[in-house]
């Protein structure tokens, strides 16, 4: 267990649902959106509540893409609660590709409708994480 955490595959530091910690000076920073709707926060499930995103535009940003992905899951009528089911996104411009962050396990198997959406003029290709594991 120690060498886990030592490693940095399970947290140190436990946190509230929601917080999800970053210094500032880390670079590529995940993009996060504070929620009072409380939402499996255990690093355990964290990648349960993850969706990897293909074929990303390049002018895509985490702040449009969050706004895009939260807009289409209300208008399909994928959320399970008020609020924005996209907690954060991370982007990885190099790869074209970006990871979105639930705030429900539920809500991420619901956000798996929308594979195929256009942002920007191109087909987003949604699938789950290669080191996703069904809980």
């Amino acid at each position: 267990y120690k060498a886990l955490q030592a490693s940095g595959q399970i947290p140190v530091n436990v946190y509230a649902a929601g917080q999800v910690p970053m210094p500032a000076s880390t670079p590529n920073a995940p993009l996060t959106l504070n929620t009072n709707i409380p939402f499996a926060g255990s690093a355990v499930c964290r990648q349960a509540r993850r969706l990897y995103v293909g074929n990303i535009p390049f002018s895509a940003t985490e702040e449009n893409m969050m706004e895009f992905f939260n807009k289409q899951m209300k208008a399909q009528n994928l959320v399970q609660a008020e609020g924005n089911p996209i907690i954060a996104v991370q982007i990885n411009m190099e790869k074209n590709f970006a990871f979105l962050e639930f705030r429900s396990v539920d809500e991420t198997t619901q956000g798996l409708a929308l594979d195929g959406v256009l942002f920007q003029n191109q087909a987003l290709k949604l699938r789950r994480p290669r080191d996703y594991a069904p809980l």
